[in-house]
């Protein structure tokens, strides 16, 4: 196999692949990507046998072919040279030479690859599986406000993913790990009569917040056991997690009699000063005594000290002490792009519903903590 291609192209195919890589697979060979040269393009696949990524770049092929390569290794190599267009040569050995286009330079790389017969098939993108289509920067949006919300607990597997939901030209989106459920919903194309529902799991979530751009669509499609996600020029593919998502609507608060408002840059500062002082034995407690017009906010550390502030806010309702772990509303907020959210609360062992004051398709639902005696 023989081709050239610019750097620029080589560089983006092979990162987004080298990133599906694992450096202790199941199989040696999963450590490389599939190179398949056809035509005027080079189509690359990496795999870890739960997520796979195909895609490609264009080419001026000499001599088609397909042979596999340490990931690593070959995009350490394509790094080297300039933004200029690279020459790739593997013999029938599957040995690479890679070199610059450009005779005055004269750097050379020798690596060994291996037979493509072993490495794992990408699986097929039937063309009457249900699909839709929805904007990829939308799709980005929706994934990265829930998926820091998923539980990470081995045990409970059901959980270490996103559950994907239609209804009615609805896209939903909602992770939970238990303490806290964050959930968004845009409207989409979506017309089958076969409504999607399934957990996604995090590596393929991932990898789409990363690689997913700010223009044209993504094309999701699914079938029993597996989602596929097309766009421009890239096609992931990955399996399902096995199991029944928890009914969510059980856990979001009907109607709560406290509501407040206030400003989302001013409650971010509040909290980056009080984690200086957060206290993981107390599991990052920061409390809050909400009163008429302001917040008494209030973080202790036993050994480092303490940190009061005031937050203003919108209320009139009777006064409440609520406390919550700090990274659980940090990770709520970093995602925010608003100038005001609001609040919703009942009791202060209820479920409390924070969202952005102007937007009511993104909520999130988070437990208060006990307040620690340390902390009074």
């Amino acid at each position: 196999m023989i081709f050239k291609a610019a750097r620029e192209n080589m560089e983006h195919c092979l990162s987004i692949a080298k990133s599906i890589t694992s450096a202790k697979p199941q199989l040696s060979i999963l450590t490389n990507v599939l190179l398949e040269s056809k035509e005027d393009r080079v189509f690359v696949t990496a795999t870890d046998l739960e997520v796979g990524i195909r895609s490609s770049f264009e080419a001026v092929v000499e001599e088609p072919g397909s042979t596999t390569i340490n990931a690593a290794k070959l995009f350490g190599a394509v790094m080297q040279f300039p933004q200029e267009e690279i020459l790739v040569e593997i013999d029938s050995k599957n040995e690479f030479k890679i070199r610059s286009s450009d005779q005055k330079i004269k750097a050379q790389f020798t690596l060994k690859g291996l037979g493509c017969e072993s490495y794992p098939k990408f699986p097929m993108l039937p063309d009457d599986l249900p699909r839709f289509s929805i904007a990829q920067g939308t799709l980005r949006e929706m994934i990265k406000k829930t998926l820091f919300a998923i539980s990470t607990e081995v045990s409970r597997q059901y959980l270490n993913g996103v559950f994907f939901e239609t209804e009615k030209k609805i896209f939903r989106l909602v992770a939970t790990d238990g303490r806290r459920l964050a959930k968004i919903e845009k409207t989409c194309d979506y017309s089958d009569e076969k409504e999607m529902g399934m957990i996604v799991p995090q590596k393929v979530l991932t990898e789409l917040s990363h690689t997913l751009g700010n223009e044209g669509l993504v094309e999701i499609a699914f079938s029993e056991n597996q989602i596929f996600f097309s766009f421009n020029n890239i096609v992931y593919a990955s399996n399902i997690i096995d199991g029944h998502f928890p009914n969510y609507n059980q856990v979001i608060p009907k109607s709560q009699d406290k509501k407040l408002t206030t400003r989302r840059e001013t409650f971010i500062n509040i909290l980056n000063r009080s984690t200086l002082l957060a206290d993981e034995r107390q599991n990052n407690q920061i409390r809050f005594d909400f009163q008429s017009g302001y917040a008494v906010v209030s973080v202790h550390n036993t050994d480092a000290g303490s940190y009061s502030d005031e937050l203003a806010i919108e209320y009139a309702g009777e006064n409440i002490e609520i406390a919550f772990n700090i990274k659980f509303l940090r990770d709520f907020f970093k995602e925010l792009i608003c100038e005001d959210i609001s609040m919703e609360m009942g009791t202060p062992v209820s479920p409390v519903i924070m969202r952005p004051a102007d937007d009511e398709n993104y909520l999130y639902v988070v437990m208060p903590m006990k307040i620690n005696s340390e902390s009074l």
